[in-house]
This record gives structure tokens, C-alpha cells and sequence, in this order.
């Protein structure tokens, strides 16, 4: 079963980005929906990546993380009883595809054409608005994207996007606007979920810096005392201890050893970027850096609180 809508409106004229790097983003930020809240009613749902680099496209990123966000989110509540979520991307000719798959409930053939209809639902309970799917309709559709659904009932369901690849400079090329590799730093990256801290050294790497990365707080503090480190990226929410109670223990650690803190940049969820300005003083961050993120945006943050190092490494070893 198949259905299929299409637009031939023009893209928003806004940013090149690469939408695996979205996907990234929002595979992180919709982590409760798949793994967290499952896990607690002894659900498991096994989740998978399978990202090309270089899916650049042109418009407006935080529509594609949102576009992206409902469509993990729907993927995750059509299986009730586990299963698997799959998210590839890839380029193919002059277009990105995207791909989202479940291993759930499907979708009744004579449904699949309603199902970007807004206040539809595929939940049999009040549980939503049912936009979801729509929302997701609209941005592809203003992107000059198409949307299609294939799926089988009792088997899953396939949403695949195809987006115009953009035909501008290829994003690498773009990033070189902020330039870091003159910095020479060491940095330290911390996030509880895998892919996030591998994204990090990747870019980072490329632009000439060393990295330490760390999944849990308790590791990131270990690597904090044990190497010189010159700046500090840190997830805010992540489980046993979160972003602000990393940094406000190894602010502690530099006060106790008497040096200088460096700098200490926060990642924040989707729409987290409106923090306390007193905690932010507080806990030591420097500067908030707002999900979803962009290597542009990335290299930004670290050249900014560059100019507020203390002096070179800031951290020693005992």
C-alpha cells in the first residue's frame, strides 16, 4: 500500500545544512519516546542510524528537526510492544532520501491516504491532536520535497522523504567562515548518547583539535582530572547527573586546586535555550549552545569563549 503527495512549491531560501546532522539531533532529543519511557515498562525498541554525510539541503533547519521529531515520535507509539525504529539517509541523484521505518502496528490500506490529513490519527485513543503527520506534510512540502507512506498492517511503516539537494557550495566548504584551526585545544565532549559525542570528534578532529569524549558525567569527570583540558561541551540533560552538576563539580575541582576554570559551553534540548542567567553564573557556563545543532554553529561556540581562556591549558593532572 502506498501513498504518495507531492509539491512543486519553492524551497524556503534560508541555510545549507546537512540533514544527517539533523537527524543526529533529533534522534537525541526524542531519546524519552524510544528508549527511556519504553525501557521503564519493559519495552525495549532497538534504534539505528544508518546516516550518509553530505545529504546538504536548503531552508530552514528547525523544520526539519521538527518535521523529524514527529516522525521518530510516531514511529515510537505504533509499537506498543518493542520493536525497531530505522532512520537512513542517503543521496541519490539530485535528491536526499530519507527514510523512517517501524517495525509496528502499520497502517490499514485504506487509511494511507488520510494519514497527512490534519486531526487524523492513527491512535485509536484521544492521545494528541493527530497534526503530527500534517506538520510534517507542510515542511517537506515548502521545502519542494515529497512525502510517502508505505506500510503493511501488522508489519511497520515506511515514511520516506525526498528532498532537492542543494546545489550550492557543499557545506565543508562553507563551515571555513568560522575557521578554529589556529585554536589548538583540547577539548572535552560530553553526552550520554554515543553518536552525539562521535559527531562532536569528527568535526572537531577535522578542524585540527584534540578531543576527549565521555558518555556519563562520572567519566567526564575522570578525564577532567586525569588531562589538560581548555574548554568543556556538555549535554544538559543527561540521567545520574546532568549538565549543571558536572559544572558546578568541576568548577569546584579548579577552585580546590586553585586554577583557572576554562570555559564551559551547555548543550540544550529543542526549545531550552532560555536559561536562568543567575544558575548559568552559578554552575560556571559560559556560553549556551542551542540544539539542533550545525558544525557552523558548533565551531562558533568554541571560537566565542576562545576569547575568555585564562591561559592555556587550564586543567593539569595531578
Amino acid at each position: 500500500s502506498f501513498a504518495n503527495v507531492r509539491a512543486d512549491l519553492p524551497p524556503h531560501d534560508n541555510a545549507l545544512f546537512d540533514l544527517s546532522e539533523t537527524v543526529r539531533q533529533a534522534a537525541e532529543i526524542t531519546r524519552p519516546w524510544w528508549k527511556t519511557n519504553p525501557e521503564r515498562t519493559g519495552i525495549t525498541i532497538d534504534f539505528s542510524l544508518a546516516l550518509e554525510d553530505g545529504c546538504i539541503v536548503k531552508g530552514k533547519q528547525s523544520e526539519m528537526f521538527e518535521m523529524l521529531v514527529n516522525l521518530i515520535k510516531n514511529a515510537a507509539e505504533a509499537l506498543p510492544n518493542g520493536g525497531a525504529i530505522d532512520i537512513s539517509s542517503a543521496v541519490e541523484c539530485d535528491h536526499v532520501v530519507l527514510c523512517v521505518r517501524d517495525t509496528g502496528v502499520g497502517i490499514p490500506a485504506e487509511d494511507l491516504r488520510k494519514v497527512f490529513e490534519p486531526f487524523w490519527s492513527t491512535k485509536r485513543v484521544a492521545a494528541g491532536t493527530g497534526m503530527g503527520l500534517a506538520v510534517c506534510h507542510g515542511i517537506v512540502l515548502r521545502h519542494g520535497g515529497t512525502i510517502t507512506v508505505d506500510s503493511v498492517p501488522g508489519q511497520g511503516a515506511t515514511f520516506t522523504v525526498r528532498l532537492p539537494l542543494a546545489k550550492e557550495v557543499p557545506s565543508r566548504l562553507s563551515e571555513e567562515s568560522v575557521n578554529i584551526s589556529d585554536l589548538k585545544l583540547t577539548i572535552l565532549v560530553v553526552d550520554d548518547t554515543a553518536p552525539i559525542v562521535t559527531m562532536f570528534k569528527q568535526i572537531l578532529t577535522r578542524h585540527g583539535q584534540e578531543v576527549f569524549v565521555a558518555t556519563s558525567g562520572l567519566e567526564a569527570l575522570t578525564l577532567f582530572q586525569a588531562n589538560s583540558v581548555d574548554v568543556v561541551i556538555c549535554d544538559l540533560g543527561m540521567p545520574e547527573m546532568n549538565g549543571w552538576e558536572v559544572f558546578k563539580i568541576m568548577k569546584q575541582v579548579c577552585s580546590d586546586k586553585n586554577i583557572p576554570k576554562p570555559p564551559f559551553i551547555l548543550i540544550t534540548g529543542w526549545g531550552g535555550q532560555a536559561l536562568e542567567k543567575g544558575r548559568m553564573v552559578e554552575s560556571g557556563v559560559d556560553f549556551v549552545l542551542g540544539k539542533p545543532l550545525d558544525t557552523r554553529k558548533i565551531l562558533a561556540a568554541i571560537r566565542n569563549v576562545r576569547v575568555i581562556l585564562p591561559e592555556r591549558r587550564c586543567v593539569r593532572p595531578n
